[in-house]
């Protein structure tokens, strides 16, 4: 063997027991366990047509007209969260304080925008409720499938949807994070409450006059457990 012959040798030797420890890395790796801990960045927010209300007294009549639609926050809930692989956590409990959730399952990891969809397997079918304001939803987030069909008019619904549920993640440093809606009140007195979601922009751009957007936010906070 010739000394090229020899060099080349050595050098896919490395490439081969370079990718072999990568490998065992991301093998060691997991799994890798969240635990539910704390609450940061809670917020009472209101909107109107000119965009976000920073005048504290009219913040306050929104609150105090409408305080018997408010929700308390509550206590950090017991929820964990394992991811199993890169692709694949399990979740246990629930993101809200619910005693007794006996909540447990595997879902599929899948990252899009920086953001990581935590999916279902399961399809589930609902009716959609009129969670809108001026027609435009009041979620940012939806499941990677969703798919609307028209009900049957018996139902008192105009459509239905096929989707699989998801929990939506943002990974922050060694941390992960969950964007949480307590409530959000509209002028019509509709109240959407409690959701792992955020709030549409399109739906506070799209106000008009007299319409306001009430809405309380806050991250949960998921910290690794040893």
């Amino acid at each position: 063997m010739n000394l090229r012959n020899r060099i080349s040798c050595i050098v896919y030797s490395f490439i081969a027991l370079g990718l072999f420890s990568c490998d065992n890395e991301e093998t060691m790796n997991y799994p890798k366990k969240y635990l539910a801990s704390y609450i940061k960045d809670q917020g009472l927010y209101a909107y109107d047509k000119n965009g976000q209300i920073h005048d504290k007294s009219k913040i306050d009549s929104l609150v105090k007209y409408n305080v018997y639609n408010t929700l308390e926050i509550g206590e950090v809930p017991n929820f964990k969260v394992v991811f199993l692989s890169k692709d694949t956590v399990e979740i246990t409990g629930s993101i809200f304080h619910i005693k007794n959730d006996t909540l447990k399952e595997k879902r599929r990891v899948i990252e899009k925008g920086g953001l990581l969809y935590l999916e279902s397997s399961d399809t589930t079918e609902t009716l959609i409720f009129a969670e809108s304001v001026n027609g435009i939803s009041v979620e940012k987030h939806k499941p990677l499938y969703y798919v609307e069909y028209p009900s049957p008019w018996e139902t008192g619904y105009d459509k239905h949807a096929f989707k699989k549920e998801c929990f939506y993640v943002y990974k922050k440093g060694k941390t992960i994070t969950l964007p949480m809606i307590n409530f959000i009140l509209s002028t019509n007195g509709r109240t959407f409450s409690r959701r792992n979601n955020e709030i549409n922009q399109k739906c506070i751009d799209d106000l008009e006059n007299q319409n306001f957007l009430l809405v309380q936010k806050y991250d949960l906070v998921l910290v690794p457990e040893p």
